[in-house]
């Protein structure tokens, strides 16, 4: 498989979202779908869906979370390399959604950048033991929380 590169992305709908209580980190109430205008081999657009109940940090920024974020978050998590969704890809989608949700191009490329070459380490811990039992945590404190 070639690497796939992002050439747009932008909302169809955006997930919505909770905090989870005692956490940081949310829960979707709803799912979210976003387009990406994606160029591999040809140029094709993809619909990739945000299924409700994930739970996401969004960034590691607390005057910095939005939508955008929390789709980069997903992307991190599920990761698809071996299909050409490589970090480089989720970078690049979070870019754009900044763009689609009217933040400033400035700022917008300044995030870019800072995940592009401070995510790495967040990329590669999302396969990490530790990350998965506090994704277990959250999802036993949301299942309390629900009283199911």
């Amino acid at each position: 498989m070639s690497k796939l590169k992002v050439k747009n992305a932008r909302f169809l709908t955006v997930p919505k979202r909770r905090k989870i209580a005692g956490l940081k980190q949310f829960v979707f109430d709803t799912g979210g779908k976003i387009e990406v205008l994606i160029l591999g081999e040809k140029l094709k657009v993809g619909v990739m869906k945000i299924p409700k109940g994930f739970i996401c940090d969004s960034t590691s920024l607390p005057w910095a979370v939005d939508s955008a974020g929390d789709v980069h978050d997903f992307g991190y998590c599920v990761q698809g390399s071996k299909k050409g969704y490589t970090k480089e890809f989720w970078d690049d989608v979070f870019y754009y959604l900044m763009l689609d949700i009217g933040m400033p191009k400035w700022r917008a490329k300044v995030r870019y950048w800072g995940v592009k070459y401070l995510g790495g380490r967040a990329y590669r811990q999302r396969r990490a033991e530790k990350y998965q039992a506090l994704r277990m945590e959250a999802v036993a404190n949301l299942i309390k929380e629900l009283g199911v």
